[in-house]
């Protein structure tokens, strides 16, 4: 037994590598452009790769309901675009590295929803990464504020 990545494990690595790109970089653009425009381009040109990426990856659905067009229109307006639209335009007032510490409680947060509303179980090694993300979010909001102070000093 040894170190080994499976497939999964670099998608999710190369997924991490990209969106910390992305941030970075929205937030070097985002104070020079129009945010809603910046993030419809982006959005347009995503959609653009999903869709491909879709139909040569996966089965095309052929009967789709109804209320599931509808769940995505919802999703790709509400959960989508327009948050998408509004961390663009918030990436113009805080720094990425800011938003970097807030996406790294987004696992965190979901799987305690996930435990609190839909029962799920978490697991010893799930609660030990939760519990040091949480204490790494900290401790990296603590040093920042004693470097500032010891600048003021």
């Amino acid at each position: 037994m040894g170190f080994a990545l499976a497939t999964g494990d670099i998608i999710c690595l190369g997924c991490s590598v990209t969106g910390a790109f992305h941030v970075i970089i929205t937030g070097k653009v985002a104070n020079d452009q129009d945010p809603v425009l910046l993030a419809t381009v982006q959005l347009f040109f995503i959609s653009i790769w999903g869709f491909l990426a879709g139909l040569i990856f996966e089965d095309f659905p052929i009967n789709v309901p109804t209320f599931h067009i509808w769940i995505l229109v919802f999703l790709a307006i509400f959960c989508t675009s327009l948050s998408f639209a509004l961390q663009t335009k918030c990436q113009q007032f805080i720094s990425s590295s800011k938003v970097g510490i807030i996406f790294a409680v987004e696992p965190v947060s979901g799987a305690f929803f996930s435990y609190l509303l839909l029962g799920d179980y978490l697991g010893i090694n799930g609660i030990i990464g939760g519990a040091l993300i949480f204490s790494s979010i900290l401790f990296i909001e603590s040093n920042v504020k004693i470097k500032k102070s010891q600048l003021t000093e």
